[in-house]
């Protein structure tokens, strides 16, 4: 404590407020006087000071209008900062598939992602119930806050359950398997969007998504049990089923420019994890489609072949394109193919471009 008179502490005060209103950018000058930036801070503030007095408010009233949402918040993280149980104060979670508030249940997550401090048994009931939402909601807000509150409430085993059962369907399943991979749970991400390309009974349309997935996120083995899973299932009427070993209907698919371009996508990314040579040719004619997502397969492709006659062609589009995909630009990829090939040939025992390119 500093010990100033009540003068002198009203000089300083003022003084400080000034300083910090130029500086800081906590204070904003309204008119004559200062005021905070954001109410933010008025609201932390104010809860440090009821919990200091020990004016704690009921359950009942956490939930109102009576008391704002930021401010509860900090009331239960100042109370979680000194290892109190605050899972008295929570209202209680509601489950699905009853009449759901689901403003409060997402309202519930968010205070939770903060830190606070509960009971396990209360967690274990907030994800039932956003597992649960997942099960029985078909609306697609309520199904994304869903999934992103378990991705941040760091629920791993909660997203492969969903990602590897059929009856949540495919969208969820691969939304889900997105998030396993956005956490870095890598091999249950691979996991699970290798179980959706190989299910017979998931939707065509999801399956081949499910190992375009793998293939781009450099799961190549995974990737390539994926593509023979759909060459195998004569069920699929999706276009990208004349998939075979013996590649050929793939050769022509990945330059026909009259079919959807995630067909094409698709066949030039079931090229590379096959890696037949023989579709060189036809990849080297589709680096000159108009998609730029296609163009970057291709490039995947081709270095996942691994043929050298690519290499001029890649080497080109390395410099000069650069329209941007999901991964990056294509000549991100172009250079990455180049980078797959040179090891090959390294590996090999290629000694130069000129011999590694002779026909």
């Amino acid at each position: 404590e500093l010990h100033l008179g009540r003068d002198r502490a009203g000089t300083v005060g003022r003084r400080f407020v000034q300083v910090m209103g130029r500086r800081s950018g906590v204070f904003v000058r309204r008119g004559a006087a200062y005021d905070w930036l954001h109410p933010t801070f008025r609201e932390y503030l104010a809860a440090w000071l009821v919990v200091e007095r020990n004016e704690m408010p009921e359950q009942s009233m956490c939930w109102t209008d009576e008391y704002p949402n930021e401010f509860v918040v900090f009331v239960l993280l100042i109370l979680s900062d000194k290892d109190i149980d605050v899972t008295s104060l929570l209202p209680s979670v509601p489950v699905p598939p009853v009449n759901i508030d689901w403003d409060r249940l997402f309202w519930i997550c968010r205070v939770m992602i903060e830190g606070i401090k509960v009971t396990k048994e209360f967690l274990n009931i907030l994800v039932y119930a956003l597992i649960s939402a997942c099960e029985y909601s078909h609306k697609p807000w309520i199904l994304e806050n869903a999934i992103t509150c378990l991705r941040d409430l760091r629920r791993p085993d909660a997203l492969r359950h969903i990602a590897m059962e059929r009856d949540y369907g495919g969208w969820l399943r691969i939304r889900a398997s997105h998030e396993l991979w956005w956490m870095a749970e890598h091999n249950a991400a691979e996991e699970s969007w290798l179980a959706i390309a190989c299910d017979r009974w998931e939707d065509a349309g999801f399956r081949v998504e499910a190992a375009i997935w793998l293939q781009r996120h450099k799961c190549f083995d995974a990737a390539k049990q994926a593509w023979e899973a759909l060459a195998g299932d004569t069920k699929i009427t999706f276009d990208v089923t004349i998939l075979s070993e013996e590649s050929t209907p793939l050769i022509e698919l990945v330059r026909d420019k009259g079919v959807d371009k995630n067909v094409r996508l698709a066949a030039a990314l079931a090229l590379g994890a096959l890696g037949d040579v023989r579709a060189t040719e036809s990849l080297l004619k589709a680096l000159s489609d108009p998609d730029p997502e296609v163009r970057g397969a291709v490039c995947e492709a081709l270095g996942e072949i691994g043929d050298p006659r690519a290499l001029p062609n890649l080497e080109h589009i390395s410099q000069e394109d650069q329209e941007q995909t999901y991964f990056g630009s294509v000549a991100d990829a172009a250079q990455q193919a180049i980078a797959r090939i040179r090891q090959r040939m390294a590996q090999s025992g290629e000694s130069s471009f000129d011999n590694a390119t002779k026909e």
